[in-house]
């Protein structure tokens, strides 16, 4: 483990992904707009997952319809 210096956390590269650094001063404005912009992608991703649902079952792919329905009830409950 590394010490931590000037209050930012270093997160060591997994698998090529560059290495992210935080403040430890976040504001709480900014955390609730990264909270409300994540469920906005959520909530985008169950529109996904409808029009995925109704272009299966239109061409007759009734077991992507049935996965993309198991998926889209759990992010639904997620959401909520």
């Amino acid at each position: 483990m590394r010490r931590i210096d000037d209050g930012r956390i270093q997160r060591s590269t997994i698998a090529g992904f560059a290495v992210m650094q935080q403040q430890s001063a976040d504001s709480a404005d900014d955390e609730f707009r990264d909270l409300v912009h994540v469920r906005a992608l959520i909530l985008a991703e169950i529109d996904l997952y409808g029009l995925g649902i109704a272009t299966a079952e239109s061409g007759g792919f009734f077991e992507t319809r049935l996965i993309c329905e198991g998926i889209l009830s759990q992010k639904s409950s997620m959401v909520a």
